[in-house]
């Protein structure tokens, strides 16, 4: 004879069950388990933040994936390599996006600009596509002069030696947690895409992600790179070259996201 089950008895129930019990498997074992939760948690013990609907089963595989991109020397292309990155990601269903440590420095630098008298677009072509280009010291003015990438340096050196010396990289750490949390029964993707300093590294082996060394040959470094090149003796989950064309950049970044979904 069948026997009827009320709603709250089988929420109870399932509750009560541990992971390994629903036939949850870890989803891949190359993300830690600051992500992964141990087969035999109790149900009752995920976190749920309130008023979120559980869809417990849904919320056991959505899968969230960072990975950090570093090159020792600039204009390797690490930007591409994380557009790549998204575009092969959406392909497969998965929510992406970039974040970069210094988007936010990028953003104060623009508005120092602006205050000092040029135009949005001038502003922000300085700090972005035409950092190494003198800037006058006012748009109606030649005398002295310095580069967007000296604007950003001193910026971002004077905010971690007087503020906080992790400034840049809690703003990215609270982006990436956004990021997922909006997006919290999807599976998602960030692709950090300027990782220089061994703070950057850190953070992101913290959020568990995958760091990826990119290497173009032929490649001198600029005058004020300084900044490039400190992760040198760190270790790296996946090493690629870039020497090829677009499409063979492209199959690598199929290849990475082959890994790490």
């Amino acid at each position: 004879m069948l026997q009827h089950v009320s709603k709250d008895t089988m929420d109870r129930d399932f509750s009560s069950m541990t992971l390994a019990q629903t036939g949850y498997l870890p989803a891949n074992p190359v993300r830690n388990s600051l992500h992964e939760p141990a087969t035999g948690t109790p149900i009752s013990s995920l976190l749920i933040p309130p008023g979120v609907i559980p869809t417990p089963i849904r919320a056991l595989y959505v899968q969230h994936r960072v990975i950090g991109l570093y090159s020792p020397v600039a204009r390797s292309g690490k930007s591409t390599f994380a557009s790549m990155l998204i575009e092969e990601a959406e392909k497969i269903g998965v929510k992406a996006r970039v974040v970069s440590f210094a988007e936010p420095l990028r953003k104060v630098a623009e508005r120092a600009l602006r205050r000092m008298g040029f135009t949005s677009d001038a502003a922000s072509d300085f700090v972005r596509e035409d950092k190494d280009e003198r800037i006058p010291m006012s748009p109606r003015l030649d005398s002295g002069s310095f580069s967007g990438r000296d604007l950003l340096i001193g910026i971002g050196n004077g905010c971690r030696e007087h503020v906080h010396p992790d400034i840049w990289v809690n703003k990215a750490v609270s982006t990436i947690a956004k990021f997922e949390m909006d997006n919290q029964l999807e599976d998602t993707l960030v692709v950090v895409d300027d990782m220089r300093k061994g703070n950057e590294f850190d953070a992101l082996l913290r959020e568990s992600a995958q760091t990826v060394r990119l290497v173009r040959d032929g490649v001198t470094q600029k005058s004020g790179g300084a900044l490039e090149g400190e992760l040198d003796g760190h270790h790296f989950d996946f090493d690629y070259t870039n020497n090829g064309s677009l499409e063979a950049l492209r199959a690598k970044a199929s290849v990475l996201l082959s890994h790490v979904f």
